[in-house]
């Protein structure tokens, strides 16, 4: 981390989505937004389409990681808590590592990441969401095969 206080402060920007590369766009033009706002100059910017299962084999997330690791930013900025890992055991490593770094983690939506059991509770409680709504999913697209073979 920079100590001198006439340099830039620093920042990368992650963007993930499961699904859809609309949604990157627009996270990162809120991200930007946000980094202007707190004086940040954005040096990398981080735009991932998977799961928030498999981070830690992405290698951007990995470039991220090394920044992190080496105080090479200052700030981690993204659109939501939910952004990062879905697992709440990688989450908690992923924000620990940032605390221990000194690199600030900056949400454009939701409460600020600053404590580790908080994060634990916010974690779990995604997971139990996801869960759910794939059980929920799955029971549904059975139902409707089942009232399909049933019209037939």
């Amino acid at each position: 981390m920079k100590t001198n206080l006439t340099e830039t402060k620093t920042a990368a920007i992650l963007t993930r989505s499961a699904t859809e590369q609309n949604n990157l766009q627009i996270q990162l033009t809120e991200c930007q937004k946000l980094a202007v706002e707190h004086g940040y100059t954005v040096a990398h910017e981080y735009r991932i389409t998977e799961s928030g299962n498999n981070l830690n084999e992405n290698p951007e997330f990995k470039n991220l990681l090394g920044l992190i690791k080496n105080q090479a930013i200052d700030a981690v900025i993204i659109y939501d808590r939910d952004r990062l890992h879905s697992d709440p055991l990688s989450r908690l490593m992923f924000i620990d590592d940032c605390l221990k770094s000194g690199v600030q983690i900056i949400t454009v939506h939701g409460e600020p990441i600053t404590d580790l059991l908080v994060e634990h509770v916010y974690a779990q409680s995604k997971k139990q969401q996801v869960l759910h709504l794939r059980a929920a999913t799955k029971a549904g697209i059975a139902d409707a095969k089942r009232r399909k073979e049933q019209s037939k």
